[in-house]
């Protein structure tokens, strides 16, 4: 068995390291979104097919029984 202090020193390495890799996505994520927004502002109708092919999918999904 660890002692307390071993055991909370590994709690506090985990919750470091998690809240390291929530950030790490964070950045990814926003990094992510500009680059699709950048596009969509280059490319307008290609957000508008991607939005109707998106939409369609949906629907089929939502309608079946």
């Amino acid at each position: 068995m660890f002692s307390k202090k071993e055991t909370r020193n590994q709690l506090d390495y985990a919750h470091d390291r998690t809240r390291e890799a929530g950030s790490e996505l964070c950045r990814e994520m926003n990094n992510v979104t500009h680059q699709a927004c950048s596009y969509v502002r280059n490319n307008p109708w290609a957000g508008v097919g991607a939005g109707a092919v998106v939409g369609i999918i949906v629907g089929m999904l939502i309608s079946r029984k």
